[in-house]
């Protein structure tokens, strides 16, 4: 019979091998050796020894997903209209060189971490783009993120143009000018206007937040 190869401390490409499974029965011809294996992502999996050999596994599953993941981006979702729309946008934020940035980026216009850094997280808040509309941010002076972002079309957003979305303190002001008066995150205060729908309650709730997180 073959001698046993052991595979301790090898790589088979995300797995390293940690020790041999014992709760496997005897090896014969050496087809059943099992070993348990660390992939890179941290999960722990036991793997048998002539699938390690032959490269039939490299990983605990993750490589497989991180491949399924990568897919959409170059196969279809490039002609989604949707696509158009969070490219354009993440373009106006963080391009200097496009031609709006200054408009945008350049005066402190952001996107969130999760829509900028994945597409179908951006299209799985916002949804399909109707027909005759484009991306619109409800607070002009508020970032590309969820509750501050829909589909309008051209004449809804010619009405929207930079204009105080709420009365504060007897004047027209935008969210970002009233969360730099109470001191709140301007985020935190348009998530919680999305969420109560009154900016008083909002902003009691932003300033309680902000106290629990001293």
């Amino acid at each position: 019979m073959p001698s046993l190869v052991d595979r301790t401390g090898q790589k088979y490409g995300r797995l390293l091998v940690l020790f041999r499974d014992a709760s496997f029965p005897p090896a014969t011809n050496g087809v059943r050796v099992h070993w348990v294996c660390r992939c890179e992502c941290g999960a722990v999996v036991t793997r048998a020894g002539h699938e390690l050999a032959a490269g039939d596994t490299q990983s605990c599953g993750c490589l497989k997903v991180d491949e399924i993941r990568k897919r959409p981006r170059n196969h279809g979702m490039r002609a989604d209209p949707a696509y158009v729309s969070w490219r354009g946008a993440k373009d106006r934020c963080f391009d200097p060189a496009h031609d709006r940035y200054s408009s945008y980026g350049g005066r402190g216009i952001t996107m969130c971490d999760q829509w900028r850094s994945d597409f179908r997280v951006f299209r799985a808040d916002m949804g399909p783009r109707p027909a005759g509309t484009t991306l619109d941010r409800i607070d002009v002076n508020g970032d590309y993120e969820p509750g501050n972002c829909r589909w309008a079309s051209a004449s809804t957003q010619a009405t929207n143009r930079r204009k105080p979305s709420h009365i504060w303190r007897g004047r027209g002001a935008t969210i970002r000018e009233i969360a730099n008066d109470v001191g709140v995150p301007r985020t935190s205060l348009n998530k919680a206007l999305v969420r109560f729908g009154d900016l008083d309650v909002a902003i009691a709730y932003a300033l309680a937040r902000r106290t629990a997180d001293q």
